[in-house]
């Protein structure tokens, strides 16, 4: 199971707990954002993010989960970042 596996499956019981009573669940998907750049005439890695997806009645909103570099003491939940997601689709 790679990183991505891990979190979705968190994200998955999340959505199980606070939403499984909603007439019309929200949908979060977990991807990994890979950008390449061209420096020096020569192709390497750019950055790597891990993204957080919502689906919700109609609406799709995205949010970079990790790395968030403006974060000054750290991370917060995920179950909050997930609440703050679903929140902004309605």
């Amino acid at each position: 199971m790679d990183i991505i596996d891990a979190i979705q499956r968190i994200v998955n019981e999340v959505v199980e707990n606070e939403y499984r009573h909603d007439e019309c669940p929200p949908e979060f998907i977990v991807s990994l954002l890979y950008e390449k750049s061209v420096e020096l005439d020569e192709r390497s890695d750019k950055d790597h993010k891990i993204i957080l997806t919502v689906r919700h009645l109609g609406s799709c909103f995205s949010k970079v989960i990790f790395p968030q570099v403006t974060q000054v003491f750290g991370y917060d939940s995920l179950k909050e970042e997930m609440k703050y997601m679903y929140n902004r689709t309605m």
